[in-house]
């Protein structure tokens, strides 16, 4: 995530101009369902559905920390386990563990943990990318290890308006394997 910035008790930045977006709204509106595939309409519920206590988790968590440091982040990585429908947990776990590890390389997911909540970026036909699953639990993956990288900001205002430019900077349809994907957003 990008630097601190200055908050006011409006809300506001002190290094935009234009106006936040209303607290708590993290997902682009949602087109009506007809328009959606089922698929779709699963992502979004539960996207929305992880999302929308996040703001509370993250004061729970800086309730409990000294003032001035947030909640531990995590890059939580993963090795792909289910690709096109086809299971390959033991295929893709051996391949990163022997041939890809000489090489510096993998076939990885990765998502970001915030105060309970791992965000990550995956391919869909519309609105964005990101998603919100449960910490160490993303669908279709097996869970590797956790890297702590630090503390997220106090305010939980912060982190909202954060996460809220990156839902609308990273498109689902934006999705490329090898230039725009999880690794990258994380």
């Amino acid at each position: 995530m990008a630097e601190d910035e200055d908050v006011s008790d409006s809300g506001s930045t002190a290094s935009s101009s234009r106006p936040p977006s209303p607290r708590g709204q993290w997902w682009p509106e949602r087109a009506p369902a007809q328009q959606l595939s089922p698929a779709s309409v699963d992502h979004l519920a539960q996207a929305e559905s992880w999302t929308a206590g996040a703001a509370a988790r993250v004061a729970a968590a800086q309730s409990n920390r000294r003032r001035g440091a947030g909640p531990t982040v995590y890059l939580n990585v993963y090795d792909l386990s289910n690709v096109g429908g086809t299971d390959l947990t033991g295929t893709l776990a051996s391949l990163n563990r022997t041939l890809m590890r000489s090489w510096d390389v993998g076939l990885f997911h990765a998502g970001v943990e915030v105060a309970g909540v791992e965000y990550s970026y995956g391919y869909c036909e519309e609105g964005t990318g990101v998603f919100a699953c449960e910490p160490r639990d993303a669908c279709g993956a097996k869970f590797r290890q956790a890297i702590p990288m630090g503390r997220a900001p106090s305010d939980a205002r912060i982190i909202e308006r954060r996460l809220a430019r990156l839902v609308a900077t990273w498109p689902g349809d934006a999705y490329a394997l090898l230039q725009r994907n999880c690794c990258h957003f994380c």
